[in-house]
């Protein structure tokens, strides 16, 4: 009962914020979004995202209030959007998991440029320099574990998961994970694919050979007693401390997380990002990315699916807080780390990683 009266006040809380931001002259981008979006010709807004949740629709209706335009939602697998917009279907706007997918849609021409108006808040790193993409939220990965039967003491990165105690232990993210690929990639950057290549091996020989196609379905497996360990990002174990249902709470409470350092470099980040696909409206998709990337929206947006806000001036939810506090990012560029894709999933496949069906 607690959770639910803490969602709703926060929802309460986050309405009366926007209002009282509309009320005020400084105000001016906000401003200057409603008085761009009054143009648009259609009334409603499609969006592709693989993750719908039900405080967007909060969002969403602040918008039409706004705007007068309603947003219509598709909700898919991350393995199917770039299919999706490669089928021509009118998709205004595309919300992807990670960045690596983003590329890979940019590489195929799938993308148009644009270029939103975002306040100072909104981090530098959480844009394309060529307006391809903008930056929602910010993910980082973790090494989930079962805290009522592991102790990890000892356990500070991720090459450490690659020791001899943890076989039969870990159950790994999926090869054809992209964020898993993109997370190797930063390996290989900073630590050279020798390096990657020998820890990649070390780490399949010591973990179950299965895996399991979701973070949740990992976790649950963790929490069944199937496995002790395994890579998640912080929001994965988040939307199970701040469930829907009793079952997954349990779920959530009986696992924690720690954000393993990697090496002498800083966290690895990636994002989730808007794009707006070559058939979408570039007016109304600008219009809804200065949306979501203000600070109001941001509060509720990053918040619900706790993970890092893009704009600074937003609160992280309590889960993130709590568990993570401050956490200092890897300052490599994007572009750079992802052109290391490739040789993160030849060496993943040269270590037989475990693949989802």
């Amino acid at each position: 009962m607690l959770l639910f009266r803490k969602s709703y006040l926060l929802i309460l809380a986050f309405i009366f914020a926007w209002a009282c931001s509309n009320k005020t002259p400084e105000n001016e981008l906000e401003q200057e979004q409603k008085v761009e979006a009054d143009p648009i010709a259609s009334n409603v807004l499609h969006l592709y995202t693989t993750q719908y949740l039900p405080a967007d629709d909060t969002l969403f209706q602040i918008y039409k209030q706004q705007t007068g335009v309603s947003v219509k939602v598709v909700e898919v697998e991350p393995s199917t959007l770039i299919e999706e917009i490669q089928s021509g279907k009118q998709i205004d706007i595309a919300i992807f998991p990670e960045l690596g997918l983003v590329m890979d849609a940019k590489e195929a021409g799938l993308l148009q440029t644009h270029v939103p108006k975002l306040d100072n808040y909104h981090k530098s790193m959480a844009r394309d320099d060529y307006a391809y993409w903008t930056g929602l939220s910010r993910k980082y990965p973790c090494v989930a574990y079962a805290k009522e039967r592991l102790e990890v003491t000892g356990l500070k990165d991720f090459w450490g998961l690659a020791k001899a105690q943890w076989k039969g232990k870990i159950i790994l993210p999926p090869g054809n994970d992209p964020y898993l690929q993109t997370l190797l990639a930063s390996m290989i950057v900073h630590n050279g694919h020798d390096k990657v290549s020998a820890w990649a091996e070390k780490l399949v020989s010591n973990s179950l050979p299965v895996t399991e196609a979701t973070a949740a379905n990992r976790l649950k497996a963790l929490a069944a007693g199937k496995a002790d360990l395994t890579i998640i990002t912080a929001g994965d174990l988040g939307l199970l401390r701040y469930p829907p249902t009793y079952e997954e709470l349990l779920i959530g409470q009986a696992i924690d997380i720690f954000i393993p350092a990697n090496g002498d470099f800083y966290t690895h980040v990636n994002l989730s990002s808007a794009v707006v696909p070559r058939q979408g409206d570039i007016n109304k998709a600008v219009s809804f990315i200065e949306f979501l990337t203000s600070q109001p929206a941001q509060q509720l947006y990053a918040g619900a699916r706790h993970e890092f806000p893009v704009n600074v001036m937003a609160l992280p939810s309590d889960f993130i807080i709590e568990e993570m506090g401050g956490v200092r990012e890897d300052e490599l560029s994007l572009e750079t780390l992802l052109s290391y894709r490739e040789q993160a999933a030849q060496i993943m496949q040269q270590a037989a990683w475990p693949t989802a069906n």
